[in-house]
């Protein structure tokens, strides 16, 4: 589990990139990793695009 203050938006952005994450009040991303079903392949895919996502939140600029 992680948790971000724009938890909900992120996890919007994982699942519209094929990503499996549940998201849960207040602030929290779960992430189901199952040895069983799960790679380091797929969990390398979802660290990288969280980090796409980090970035580029970080270069938008803030609304005044």
């Amino acid at each position: 589990a992680y948790t971000h203050p724009d938890a909900e938006d992120i996890t919007n952005e994982l699942i519209s990139s094929g990503i499996i994450v549940d998201f849960r009040d207040p602030q929290l991303m779960r992430f189901g990793i199952a040895p069983l079903y799960i790679d380091s392949k797929d969990i390398d895919k979802v660290i990288q695009k969280l980090l796409d996502i980090f970035r580029l939140r970080r270069q938008q600029p803030t609304a005044l």
